[in-house]
């Protein structure tokens, strides 16, 4: 099976260990480890990094991408009525 996905997976047994192994493979590896990899070694850039090495860090939970504004032509209204209530939008 041939696919172009890039996927993780934990590759240490589970219970107390000193370290852990994250393998990742596919295209887009190096972009998704830049973004949660913090290397012990300030200024590495690990898309640099030799092959068959290791390098030693942290995997860092980053913070989440801006939320977009909304469309500026969009508008919502919503109205309740008794135990009803409906709400629509517009230039959405």
């Amino acid at each position: 099976m041939i696919t172009t996905d890039t996927i993780c997976a934990i590759a240490t047994p589970p219970g107390s260990g000193a370290i852990a192994v994250i393998r990742i493979s596919g295209p887009d590896t190096f972009p998704v480890i830049e973004k949660v990899f913090e290397p012990k070694k300030a200024g590495l850039n690990i898309s640099e990094a030799k092959g068959y090495t290791i390098l030693f860090g942290n995997i860092i939970n980053p913070p989440p991408p801006p939320t977009p504004l909304p469309h500026p032509t969009a508008a919502a209204t919503a109205t309740a009525t008794d135990s009803t209530a409906t709400a629509t939008a517009t230039d959405i």
